[in-house]
């Protein structure tokens, strides 16, 4: 699934594959003092309660590979699909299927 929407993503062409089983992109920053509280979980679990109930078929994360929040995503039921280069470091696509409805 390409589209010329996000031809400047240098990883875009690598990760496109997915993007049919995985169509929701999910960006999340909590700020310091508020992350191990929570948050951060809320908010994937209120955007994947969304994204089931319009019936997508899941939802993914893109990061840089040596970054510590794969770990978060893991624990919110991400797991890592891909990886590729992009503007020389190692970038990782990380997927969550949902149920449907």
């Amino acid at each position: 699934m390409l589209t010329p929407l996000f031809d400047d993503l240098g990883y875009y062409k690598a990760f496109a594959p997915y993007c049919a089983s995985y169509p929701c992109h999910l960006h999340v920053n909590v700020a310091t003092n508020y992350r191990n509280h929570g948050v951060g979980a809320a908010l994937v679990e209120a955007f994947a309660t969304q994204a089931s109930n319009v019936q997508a078929p899941g939802m993914h994360i893109v990061t840089n590979e040596g970054a510590r929040n794969i770990r978060f995503y893991e624990r919110n039921n991400f797991r890592i699909l891909s990886t590729t280069y992009s503007n020389g470091a190692r970038v990782v696509f990380m997927g969550r299927q949902l149920r449907q409805n």
